[in-house]
């Protein structure tokens, strides 16, 4: 038995994403572990899961099914990624808030690991948005470990701390939703 089976991998599908995968996978090809790859999604403020938006082709949609299937759609490559490098890879998409969401999903699997992503934001924007990393380290039963974003070519951000390539169109629609 290994002392690491299962690594847990919270993605944000920010641009920087990739390289986690990437990196968690690696070192789970290394402890011939599993690599477990999870989004959580979260309906925004003052938007019930349960409420019905309009999807890209104006058909009437509960909110969670459409965000949910927008996050289920983008898991392909990413699992892709961690099987090129030698692991078993399998996904989830869990709702609710992040940090809660990946906790219980860690206690669901037992993971031995969770390997995440921090975009390193502080002062201000820290304290609006929260970090997910900090509040996963503080409360996991698992070691983790946060691998620091490293700013890609292709993010439109000035640093990974400003970076919001992980919102996708499905979120801004359903964001949209409560700002009418």
């Amino acid at each position: 038995m290994n002392a690491i089976d299962t690594v847990l991998v919270p993605i944000d599908f920010s641009d920087c994403a990739a390289s986690v995968v990437q990196r968690a996978s690696q070192l789970a090809a290394q402890v011939h572990a599993r690599v477990v790859l999870m989004h959580a999604v979260d309906t925004p403020v003052g938007l019930s899961p349960d409420a019905i938006i309009e999807d890209d082709e104006g058909a009437p949609v509960r909110a969670g099914d459409h965000m949910r299937g927008a996050a289920e759609s983008r898991m392909p490559d990413y699992l892709a990624l961690a099987r090129s490098e030698g692991v078993e890879a399998t996904s989830t998409v869990a709702p609710g808030k992040p940090a809660e969401a990946i906790l219980a999903t860690a206690d669901a699997l037992s993971a031995d690991l969770i390997v995440m992503g921090t975009h390193g934001r502080q002062g201000l924007k820290r304290m609006l948005i929260g970090s997910v990393a900090e509040a996963v380290v503080r409360r996991a039963d698992a070691p983790v470990m946060t691998l620091r974003s490293q700013r890609v070519d292709s993010c439109e951000a000035s640093s990974c701390g400003t970076c919001t390539s992980h919102v996708y169109r499905e979120l801004d629609k359903a964001r949209g939703e409560v700002d009418g």
